[in-house]
């Protein structure tokens, strides 16, 4: 097996992995988000749940998915 071979692999490894990783950061997202429906809007998560969360948001905001809310000044 030649570099360039070695290497072709490598990198259709990773454009698979970058077009899968959004379809699966979304479905993930939309499972989260029907736990957090069920449970109610008084429920305290706990830590791994907040933390879980964050991280969701966090990949969601680096996809340019964010929550869609315009952000406001003061008012």
């Amino acid at each position: 097996m030649t570099k360039t071979a070695a290497r072709g692999s490598r990198a259709s490894k990773f454009r698979t992995l970058m077009v899968l990783a959004p379809v699966a950061l979304d479905l993930i997202t939309r499972y989260r988000a029907s736990q957090k429906a069920k449970r109610g809007r008084f429920y305290q998560p706990s830590r791994r749940e907040k933390m879980l969360d964050s991280l969701l948001d966090q990949a969601n905001r680096r996809f340019g998915r964010g929550n869609n809310t315009k952000r406001r000044g003061f008012f």
